[in-house]
């Protein structure tokens, strides 16, 4: 089993498929379907001010049809429809232009389908406690100790 799938006799059965450092410049992708681990970090020289960034791009499956984007999908941001809204009241050549103030400010009140940043932020928090939570119980559940013992 070590030589085949590097599982070795009284060890988690975790397969390492290795590591790699992210150097500056660096992007790094794969799949949603392995587990990884984002090691300490610090600064080599710690009297110089510095950080570390990371951004996570969840990518889309291409067989999707027609593939999410924003030409397709609407702006979800509430601050945007009113700065947009706003905009076109201003705008001479807009129809929005036409409509009384009072009706823009009922327009906004009523913008149920979005969610304010505050909002947005709760559901993010809890997005991360709920994920902490899975990838615990999937790391309890696939860290068995392997044994290929035949008795």
């Amino acid at each position: 089993m070590d030589i085949l799938y590097g599982l070795k006799r009284d060890k988690h059965c975790y397969q390492d498929i290795g590591s790699i450092a992210t150097t500056a410049g660096r992007a790094l992708a794969w799949p949603n379907i392995y587990q990884h681990r984002v090691t300490p970090f610090h600064l080599l020289d710690a009297k110089k001010p510095g950080h570390r960034k990371i951004l996570a791009i969840f990518l889309v499956d291409p067989s999707i049809e027609p593939i999410p984007s924003a030409t397709n999908i609407p702006p979800q941001q509430k601050d945007w429809i009113v700065d947009a809204l706003m905009d076109g009241q201003t705008d001479p050549q807009s129809l929005l232009s036409r409509l009384p103030p009072e009706v823009l400010n009922l327009i906004v009140e009523n913008l149920d389908t979005v969610m304010k940043r505050a909002e947005a932020e709760q559901y993010r928090l809890e997005l991360m406690q709920e994920r902490t939570g899975f990838i615990k119980n999937q790391a309890d559940e696939y860290s068995y100790v392997f044994n290929m013992c035949e008795h």
